[in-house]
């Protein structure tokens, strides 16, 4: 059995999952991904790059979403 070497992004996707999803804040999802670590230096920064960027623009993905959409998404 290979084990895969998880991409930046999906590493990324995780880490807005566990700010998004679970409450983490962004230092807190950084220090327990325990994927993080098997990446390469520059990878690691590019998954951090992605996270932050994402969550910094949250706002205005949210208002061009909604810009787009017939109708509104139903909250949870």
């Amino acid at each position: 059995m290979t084990m895969s070497i998880p991409s930046a992004r999906s590493v990324a996707f995780d880490l807005l999952a566990a700010v998004l999803r679970q409450k983490k804040s962004l230092d807190q999802a950084l220090s327990e991904n325990s994927n993080l670590g098997g990446l390469e230096v520059r990878d690691r920064g590019f998954a951090r790059s992605i996270t932050a960027t994402t969550l910094r623009r949250l706002g205005q993905i949210d208002a061009l979403i909604d810009i787009a959409l017939d109708r509104p998404i139903p909250q949870k």
